[in-house]
């Protein structure tokens, strides 16, 4: 188990058998740069569920994960200088964003015009594509015409990987 300290200090943790763990002598390093992750989804059980769309696709820095189950963590996360409790999130590890604005933010804006580059972040229960909805996440697609936004999920044509799929509720970020 790693376990970072305030001050950069690094601890690692070993347990062997019945024994009490033991912590290592601290090494002094300087202070570690921020894991960056990828919100992937939002659990059923967490309170930002309702709001997955507003979530999914957003680039934070990674504070004191605690995993779950079935790939999901509990987790602090650092959004956009705001922070963030997690009960039921799944995550990716992403490089860290530039100094200037994250790509990859969630899109809400009320229509996305043809040709623009997206990613998918999420398809709505509703939509007729969401068994596919993990082989999707991720995904790079085009607008295939323009998109309207409504209740929180974009409907229209992507192009996607030489394929044209139509959407009734899918969660957009902008393509990095």
């Amino acid at each position: 188990m790693l376990r970072i300290l305030t001050g950069g200090s690094i601890a690692l943790v070993l347990g062997c058998g019945g024994h009490t763990p033991r912590p290592a002598a601290p090494v002094t390093t300087a202070a570690p740069a921020a894991l960056h992750v990828q919100i992937v989804d939002v659990g059923a059980e967490d309170t930002y569920y309702g709001a997955r769309a507003r979530y999914v696709g957003r680039v934070c820095a990674l504070a004191s994960p605690t995993p779950i189950s079935d790939g999901y963590v509990a987790a602090e996360l650092r959004c956009d200088d705001v922070g963030l409790s997690f009960a039921q999130v799944r995550l990716a590890r992403v490089e860290a964003p530039a100094s200037t604005p994250a790509t990859g933010a969630p899109l809400s804006d009320a229509a996305i015009p043809a040709g623009a580059a997206v990613v998918i972040a999420d398809i709505g229960d509703a939509d007729a594509l969401h068994d596919a909805r993990d082989r999707l996440r991720g995904a790079r697609c085009t607008a295939a015409e323009e998109l309207l936004r409504l209740d929180g999920y974009y409907a229209g044509a992507l192009d996607c990987a030489g394929e044209r799929l139509s959407f009734a509720a899918v969660a957009l970020a902008a393509a990095p």
